[in-house]
């Protein structure tokens, strides 16, 4: 079964901010047996983060929640 984009997201999210950061990205990606390094993880967020333009905001980087407007 295919799952929404919307659904995955949820699903990744464990602490339900709304974005998802290194330690959810990496968790989800070990449930499918992928096991990457913190570095690997960070990569793939640089690299969402690079589509998605900069940020200013100094946090670190992490993949934001779909929009919620209704």
């Amino acid at each position: 079964q295919l799952w929404p984009a919307a659904q995955v997201f949820k699903a990744i999210d464990a602490d339900n901010r709304g974005s998802i950061d290194a330690a959810e990205l990496g968790g989800a990606m070990a449930g499918l047996g992928l096991v990457l390094s913190q570095t690997e993880v960070e990569n793939m967020l640089a690299e969402v983060a690079r589509s998605a333009g900069p940020t200013t905001s100094g946090e670190p980087r992490s993949i934001a929640g779909p929009s919620r407007a209704t």
